[in-house]
């Protein structure tokens, strides 16, 4: 662990709970391509 949430996420969540950090990765990339903004993102909707 680095001390930085935000650069061990990246570091851990592939490994513990890899379906749910795909899940993730997609709907990130399809707000972002689709220039949504983060509280209409899906992830946050359920």
């Amino acid at each position: 662990m680095s001390g930085r949430g935000d650069k061990d996420i990246f570091i851990t969540s592939p490994v513990f709970r890899p379906e749910k950090w795909k899940e993730f990765l997609a709907a990130e990339l399809k707000r972002l391509n689709n220039n949504e903004d983060i509280h209409d993102a899906e992830i946050m909707n359920k």
